[in-house]
């Protein structure tokens, strides 16, 4: 494991690969970290315990979304979404990064339908051998040497 101090508290890598990293995090109440963006990458936050609140400043529209988590909740951002959390009771939480790699793999026809009566039209989309190696292709211009996956396990103190 990893252990890496933080003006808001602790990070600690369980796992990191070139397709998800996994860390568990310790946060002060009343700390904060810092406004910022992944280019390609999600970032997922699921808290044990304490009071976590994930703020995402919307691309898409004028806004900034709030999402208090508490112990048991998940919630995500997705890629080029400036975000930041607020530790507003002290927390233990863990944080999930993975890549943006199938972000356009479903075409919809419609919005469904909220009756069980009139399902929602469906279409399953294909994605071809070409389009992977593309996205393939694409992945790996922008991660060339991806490092060796490191596998490490949590010992719960």
């Amino acid at each position: 494991m990893i252990k890496s101090g933080k003006v808001w508290g602790e990070t600690c890598a369980i796992m990191q690969n070139p397709l998800v990293e996994f860390h568990r995090i310790t946060v002060n109440a009343g700390s904060r970290c810092s406004t910022h963006k992944h280019a390609h990458k999600w970032n997922g936050f699921y808290v044990e315990s304490g009071i976590l609140e994930i703020h995402v400043r919307k691309s898409d529209y004028d806004l900034t979304d709030v999402t208090i988590l508490k112990a048991g909740d998940f919630c995500q951002v997705k890629p080029g979404e400036y975000h930041w959390f607020v530790c507003a009771e002290s927390c233990v939480a863990f944080e999930i990064y993975w890549p943006e790699v199938l972000s356009d793999d479903i075409q919809r026809l419609d919005v469904g339908r909220a009756s069980a009566d009139r399902p929602a039209e469906q279409i399953i989309t294909k994605i071809s051998s070409d389009d992977l190696d593309s996205v393939i292709s694409k992945y790996r211009s922008t991660n060339p040497e991806p490092p060796e996956p490191t596998w490490t396990t949590w010992k719960q103190s």
